[in-house]
């Protein structure tokens, strides 16, 4: 363990430390000294010199960004980088826009607890239970900023019980009906009738069709693509059928 005491143009002092810290490494550090006399700077520097033997440097405390401030880095590095579908981004921003940021927005992500999903939750009472849900994009967003090291961990938030609405159907008459109606109006408009009806394609589905989805000789059609305002990603589940 050395010190030095030097002295610079304009009369202020430097101390010049080098000692062997607590796990074995060696560490050097160069300060202004905060007295006058060279002797004053010399014990000073023999103080911090036993602390930095016992405890080592103080590490600089880490900053931790506003949800506000993180949201771009969640969108380009997660939801960007990892290419998910284009309905799912467009969610994600939506519920980030609408909801969370103008509830949490301000506060730290290491702030964000239980209570705060609490709080997001009685701003979103007027709405269904399957919409606040939907909201919980901003578990996700603590997940990656516990994974990325931004903070030490990110807490579990629950689900609402949501109601499983009954799906209706249109009988075989009404589909007739629908069919009829299709083929007074327009082939296209038929088509899509069809594909929507018999073949059970989505709206997006039915959109992102090619000619080369179709093969005429067999009279199969693969379902591989889904149109998302004029965004082409995969089919919901990701699979083709």
């Amino acid at each position: 363990m050395t010190i030095r005491v030097v002295e610079h143009e304009g009369g202020w002092l430097q101390v010049d430390i080098r000692v062997r810290l607590p796990d074995g490494t060696r560490y050097r550090e160069r300060l202004k000294a905060p007295v006058q006399s060279k002797s004053a700077a010399r014990r000073w520097a023999e103080e911090r010199e036993r602390y930095l033997a016992l405890n080592g440097p103080k590490q600089p405390k880490k900053e931790v960004p506003t949800l506000e401030d993180f949201e771009s880095r969640f969108i380009s590095e997660h939801v960007e980088a990892n290419q998910l579908k284009p309905s799912t981004a467009a969610s994600y921003k939506s519920r980030l826009k609408l909801h969370i940021r103008p509830a949490l927005g301000w506060l730290r992500l290491d702030e964000i607890d239980k209570q705060s999903e609490q709080r997001l939750k009685a701003a979103m009472k007027q709405f269904d239970p399957g919409t606040i849900n939907d909201t919980l994009v901003l578990s996700r967003l603590l997940n990656c900023a516990a994974e990325w090291g931004v903070i030490g961990s990110a807490p579990r938030f629950a689900k609402l019980k949501t109601r499983q609405t009954e799906i209706e159907f249109l009988d075989f008459d009404d589909f007739e009906r629908l069919v009829d109606g299709a083929r007074k109006v327009d082939p296209a408009v038929l088509a899509f009738v069809l594909l929507a009806g018999e073949a059970g394609l989505r709206r997006g589905e039915i959109i992102a069709l090619d000619l080369t989805d179709a093969d005429f000789r067999r009279g199969q059609l693969t379902i591989a693509r889904s149109d998302w305002y004029g965004q082409i990603g995969t089919t919901k589940g990701g699979k083709t059928r």
